[in-house]
């Protein structure tokens, strides 16, 4: 794996399948995201952008139609993701978190009231997803999405063995 510079298009796909019993039918959720990704190599770390261009779900579930509708609507919030990582691919920082809280007071301003028309859902919101902003850098180490746009790679020893288990660790995802 060389470290490069780079720019490219991809159209990231995923299908969630809830089970909720035995007696009861899969639900279906699936969310089609165009995405540009950027990659710019410095002396000492990687500067990344996640830029979403469009987004769009479909669903079969009448009970889902609502979250998936809400869910892509939160996508409006902030399009634009800046990261820093170290030259092992690391999270270091997250580039524009100014701007995703200027982004989020803009929709905040704009967009709240027609998505969350109750005011105990609104402050409910609110207070969840500026939590999430604060913690953000952390929680986006343990995204799955994340895992796979932009793994954390660079430093890998091929072949790996067991010599070599001292440099990686295994990651967990939680599902919730």
């Amino acid at each position: 794996i060389q470290l490069q510079d780079f720019s490219e298009n991809y159209t990231l796909n995923v299908k969630n399948t809830f089970k909720m019993g035995t007696e009861n039918p899969e639900i279906n959720l699936e969310t089609i995201s165009d995405i540009t990704l950027s990659q710019i190599i410095h002396q000492k770390n990687i500067e990344n952008t996640i830029i979403l261009n469009n987004i769009s779900g479909k669903t079969e579930s009448h009970i889902m139609q609502p979250f998936l509708e809400q869910s892509l609507v939160l996508a409006e919030i902030s399009k634009n993701l800046g990261l820093i990582r170290n030259r092992k691919g690391n999270i270091i920082s997250v580039d524009n978190k100014e701007k995703l809280w200027q982004d989020w007071r803009q929709w905040k301003l704009k967009r709240l009231k027609d998505v969350f028309p109750e005011e105990k859902d609104q402050l409910k919101f609110v207070n969840n997803y500026e939590q999430g902003i604060e913690k953000f850098e952390d929680s986006l180490k343990e995204n799955l999405q994340y895992t796979l746009i932009l793994p954390e790679i660079y430093d890998v020893v091929f072949p790996p063995n067991q010599q070599y288990s001292y440099l990686f660790s295994l990651k967990k995802f939680k599902s919730s």
